[in-house]
């Protein structure tokens, strides 16, 4: 699952992208819960949410990133976040010094 927010023209969007298993349970019915608290907690008053189901992550990246732009990278050792697009592409975090997420296209 990517879980993102980002801020356009109009406002603040939250992003929900499942794909592989998850997205299949969702086309087919399944209940999903998006949570908002994050963003709210963050003083937003006015929140959009996307949620782009798609058979692979890369389809997923590929869909948010036409619609959205780049999307920032977190870093899954110290969760600090880059809206760099060479820290995303390299999977590398400024905060640890290291490469320490997968790379993405």
């Amino acid at each position: 699952m990517i879980k993102t927010n980002v801020k356009d023209a109009q406002g603040h969007v939250l992003i929900y992208g499942l794909y592989g298993d998850d997205a299949q349970l969702v086309a087919n019915g399944a209940i999903t819960t998006i949570d908002v608290t994050p963003v709210i907690a963050l003083g937003v008053r006015s929140l959009r949410v996307a949620l782009v189901l798609a058979p692979t992550r890369t389809e997923v990246e590929q869909t948010l990133e036409r619609n959205f732009g780049p999307l920032p990278f977190t870093c899954p050792t110290c969760s600090r976040t880059s809206h760099h697009p060479d820290d995303k592409k390299h999977g590398y975090c400024a905060a640890c010094h290291a490469y320490t997420g997968e790379p993405r296209p």
